[in-house]
C-alpha cells in the first residue's frame, strides 16, 4: 500500500531521484492518473520499472499527453489555414510514436508492452490535448495521482518534462502530497489535481480541447505485440540486472520479485469479472449444455453476449476442476482480437493466437501443453478456421486434453468438407455459436455440424432477434422494403441462367438437387440481382426522403451492390464509387467508403461512430467481427438470399447504443418479373424462389415497429405474383 512507503516531500536534484519516487508509486498503487505534458524518445524510461508489478497487481491507467505540433502547425491553425485541425493533430502525434519506436532500448520498449498488456485488457485510457485559446496549453503543468485500494492517494507536481534528460538527471524537482498525512494544505493540494485531470477528462476544462485519438491505442497492440504478465515481470527483473544505473531501484524490485516468485509464477485465476452479472438465460445455457454431456450448439441473436455465455461455461469448468483449456475458432482476425480481450477480462494470462500473422504459434502451444501437464495451469488457444486444418495445427490437436473445451465461434464457418474432415473427435467438450447456423445450399454441411455438436434435435441454447429485441438487447427498428424491378435486358439474363437451373430442380419437394453447379448458377443469377440498374433510382428516392426528414444524414451506412462474393474486384470497385459519387455529389453528404481492403479500419469506424462521417458505404464486411452499433439509418442496396447474412447484416444494425433510440432500416428487395412471358417450365421455381425471398422479408417486418406499414407493401408484392407468405406449405 501506499501508506507503507516513507515518500519524501520534495525530489530534487542530488538527493532523492525521481524514479524512485515514480518506482514506490507504482509497485504499491493500483491506479494512476498521469497529466503527462509533452514527450519525446525517452519520455517513459522513468516509468518503466515497476510497471510489469503494477499490471500483475491489476493496475488501471489514464494518460492526458499535450498535442505534439510545431509553432508553425499551430499559427496555421490559428490563421483558420488548417480545414480539420484534429485530424493534422492525431497525424502528428501518431508520426510521432512512429518516430519514437524507431529509437527505443529494450528498456523503453518494456515500458509499452506493458502499455500493450493495459490496452488489450481494456486497462489504459488515453486523451491528447490541445489548447483552446492560446498556444501554451498544458506544457509546463506535469502532475499526477496514485490510489491504491485503502483509499489513499499520492499526488505529485513538477515542471520536468517526462524525459530522459529531466527524469534520470533530474534537473527539476517533484514535489509529493501525501493524503494519509491530514494536512488541510495537503488535501487541498491532492483535491485541485484530482480535479484537474477529471475535468479535463470529462472535456469540461475551457482551456483545453480534448482531440480524438482512435488509431493510437491500435497503432500501440500492433507495434508492441501481447506478452504474458510472466514475460513481462521477466523482461522488467533482465533491466534492472543488466542496468548499471539501476542499482538504487535493485532493491525495492527484488523485494517485490521475491513475493510473487517469478520462476514459479502462480496461474492467474479466471473468473466472472466482479462487476459483470450473467443473464438467466446465460446461467441457464451452462445447465442445458452440461445435461448434454457437455455438447451443445448455442442459437443466439447478434448483441446477446454469445462470447461471454461460452466463456462462462469454461469458467464453470475451471472453479469445478481448477484448471482449463479452451481450444475457439474464429472465421476472422478482427474476431481474434476480440476473444483475446474477452478472455482477459476473464482472468486469462495464458492466451496464443494461431493465425497467419503469428509466427511462433506451434512452438508456443507445444510449450504451454508440457507445461500444463500435470499442473494446475489454465490457457486459451484462438485459431482462425484457415489455420486450423493445417497439419501442423493438426498436430497440436492431438496433443491437447481431452477435456478441452472447444468452441467454434460463427459456427456455420466450421461445416466445409476440408474441415468437416479434420473435426476433433477427441475433444469432448463442445459449444458452436452463432446467429444462423445452418449453411445456405449445404445440407450435408449443416448436417455434420449439427451431429459433432450433439444438436440434431435443435439447439442447446435458442435467442432469436425477436427474443433479443423483447429483451432489450437489439434496438427497436422501423423497416422499410422497396420493390426492385430488372430491366428488359437483365430479366432475359436472368430467365437464361433459370432455364439451365431447372434441371435440377424437383417440382415436387421444391429444391434443388445437390450439384456443384446449382451454386455456380444461383451465384451468376445472384449477380444480375446485385447489380441490377434501378437500384439507383430507388437509391436516390430513398435519399431524397431521409433528406426531407432529417436535418443531416449522421450515423447512415450504406450496403452497396456486390460483384463476385468471394473477392474484391474491379466490378466491385466501379459499384462502390457509383454509389458513393452519388452521396458525395448529389447529396453533398460526408462518406467514406469501407470494404474488406480498407486500411486503418478501426479509424474508419470510429470517425464514423463521432459524426466525422456521416454516411458510411460499405461492402463485403458487415457479416462478422464488425462492429457498427452507432448506425441509425441503414439503407440495404445489396440483397442476400442467404438467410444467415440477411439476418446477420439486419441484426449489426440494430446493436444497442446509448444515444441510439431507434434503428430506420431501408431494404432493396429485388423482384424478377415472373410471368410466362420470361418462364414456362421454370414458373414454378421461379414463385418458389420468390416466395421463400418476400418470407424472409415478412419475418423481419413482423418484429418492426411499424410492422403493419411494412407487411402491405410486401403483401402487395405478394399479390402481383398470387403467392401465400402465410401459409405453412
Amino acid at each position: 500500500m501506499l501508506k507503507d512507503v516513507n515518500f519524501n516531500v520534495v525530489y530534487s536534484s542530488g538527493e532523492k531521484e525521481p524514479s524512485d519516487f515514480f518506482l514506490n508509486a507504482l509497485m504499491n498503487s493500483d491506479r494512476f492518473d498521469l497529466g503527462l505534458g509533452f514527450f519525446q524518445s525517452s519520455a517513459f524510461r522513468a516509468l518503466a520499472l515497476g510497471f510489469a508489478y503494477f499490471i500483475y497487481k491489476g493496475g488501471q491507467m489514464r494518460i492526458i499527453v499535450n498535442d505534439t505540433l510545431s509553432e508553425a502547425d499551430k499559427i496555421a491553425i490559428e490563421n483558420g489555414l488548417i480545414s480539420e485541425p484534429d485530424k493534422l493533430i492525431e497525424k502528428k502525434f501518431i508520426e510521432t510514436l512512429n518516430a519514437i519506436f524507431e529509437t527505443l532500448s529494450s528498456y523503453e520498449r518494456h515500458f509499452f508492452n506493458c502499455i500493450s498488456w493495459l490496452i488489450a485488457t481494456k486497462k489504459l485510457e488515453f486523451l491528447i490535448i490541445t489548447p483552446s485559446n492560446s498556444r501554451s496549453g498544458l506544457a509546463h503543468q506535469k502532475f499526477g495521482l496514485f490510489y491504491d485500494s485503502e483509499d489513499n492517494i499520492v499526488a505529485f507536481n513538477g515542471s520536468a518534462n517526462f524525459t530522459k534528460t529531466a527524469l534520470k538527471h533530474n534537473l527539476e524537482t517533484i514535489s509529493c502530497y501525501r493524503s494519509w498525512t491530514g494536512e488541510k494544505s495537503v488535501l487541498d493540494t491532492i483535491d485541485y489535481y484530482k480535479n484537474l485531470f477529471n475535468k479535463i477528462w470529462t472535456g469540461k476544462a475551457d482551456f483545453v480541447r480534448i482531440i480524438p485519438v482512435s488509431m493510437v491505442k491500435t497503432i500501440i497492440r500492433e507495434k508492441f505485440p501481447v506478452q504474458d504478465i510472466e514475460e513481462l515481470i521477466e523482461k522488467e527483473d533482465e533491466i534492472v540486472r543488466s542496468e548499471s544505473g539501476l542499482k538504487s531501484n535493485r532493491k525495492i524490485l527484488n523485494q517485490k520479485y521475491e513475493e510473487i516468485k517469478i520462476n514459479s509464477l502462480p496461474d492467474f485465476k479466471p473468473a466472472i469479472p466482479n462487476k459483470m452479472v450473467l443473464y438467466d438465460y446465460q446461467v441457464e445455457a451452462f445447465a442445458k449444455w452440461e445435461s448434454a454431456n457437455y455438447q451443445g450448439l448455442f442459437e443466439m441473436a447478434t448483441g446477446t453476449g454469445k462470447t461471454i455465455t461460452a466463456i462462462s461455461c469454461g469458467i464453470r469448468l475451471y472453479e469445478k476442476e481448477e484448471k482449463i483449456s479452451i481450444l475457439i475458432l474464429v472465421p476472422t482476425l478482427d474476431l481474434i482480437t476480440q476473444w483475446e480481450d474477452e478472455l482477459r477480462r476473464f482472468g486469462f494470462s495464458r492466451i496464443i493466437i494461431a493465425s497467419s500473422k503469428q509466427l511462433n504459434w506451434y512452438n508456443d502451444i507445444l510449450t504451454i501443453i508440457n507445461q500444463s501437464f500435470n499442473a494446475k495451469i489454465s490457457y486459451a488457444i484462438i485459431a482462425t478456421y484457415a489455420t486450423f486444418p493445417l497439419d501442423k495445427f493438426q498436430s497440436i490437436l492431438n496433443k491437447l486434453p481431452q477435456e478441452t473445451l472447444l468452441i467454434a465461434d460463427e459456427v456455420h464457418n466450421f461445416g466445409t468438407e476440408r474441415l468437416i474432415e479434420k473435426y476433433p473427435l477427441k475433444i469432448s467438450r463442445r459449444i458452436g455459436l452463432s446467429a444462423t447456423p445452418a449453411r445456405y445450399f449445404d445440407e450435408d454441411g449443416t448436417s455434420s455440424l449439427l451431429d459433432y455438436f450433439n444438436a440434431k434435435e435443435g439447439p442447446t441454447v435458442k435467442l432469436d432477434m425477436s427474443d433479443a429485441i423483447e429483451k432489450g438487447f437489439l434496438s427497436r427498428y422501423y423497416y422499410y422494403p422497396y420493390a426492385v424491378s430488372l430491366t428488359e435486358d437483365e430479366m432475359m439474363k436472368y430467365r437464361d441462367l433459370s432455364q439451365r437451373l431447372m434441371q435440377y430442380f424437383d417440382p415436387g419437394t421444391g429444391r434443388f438437387n445437390n450439384d456443384s453447379l446449382v451454386s455456380m448458377l444461383l451465384m451468376q443469377r445472384k449477380r444480375i440481382i446485385h447489380r441490377a440498374e434501378n437500384k439507383l433510382i430507388i437509391f436516390r428516392r430513398i435519399f431524397d426522403e431521409l433528406l426531407s426528414k432529417k436535418e443531416n444524414l449522421k450515423y447512415t451506412l450504406v450496403y452497396v451492390p456486390e460483384g463476385r462474393p468471394e473477392e474484391y474486384d474491379d466490378e466491385d470497385e466501379r459499384l462502390i464509387n457509383e454509389y458513393s459519387m452519388v452521396i458525395s455529389e448529389e447529396f453533398k453528404l460526408k462518406q467514406h467508403q469501407f470494404t474488406g481492403i480498407t486500411a486503418n479500419r478501426d479509424d474508419v469506424l470510429k470517425r464514423f461512430a463521432s459524426g466525422k462521417i456521416a454516411v458510411l458505404t460499405a461492402m463485403k464486411c458487415l457479416d462478422e467481427g464488425v462492429d457498427v452499433r452507432r448506425t441509425e439509418v441503414a439503407v440495404f442496396c445489396a440483397s442476400t438470399g442467404n438467410p444467415r447474412q440477411f439476418v446477420q447484416r439486419r441484426g449489426r444494425i440494430l446493436r444497442k447504443h446509448p444515444d441510439k433510440q431507434f434503428a430506420f432500416i431501408y431494404d432493396m428487395i429485388v423482384v424478377p418479373t415472373i410471368t410466362s412471358k420470361y418462364f414456362s417450365d421454370s414458373l414454378k421455381m421461379e414463385r418458389n424462389l420468390l416466395r421463400n425471398e418476400l418470407i424472409r422479408v415478412k419475418e423481419f417486418a413482423f418484429l418492426a415497429v411499424n410492422k403493419f406499414e411494412a407487411l402491405r407493401k410486401i403483401e402487395s408484392v405478394a399479390e402481383d405474383y398470387h403467392l401465400d407468405i402465410y401459409s405453412s406449405d
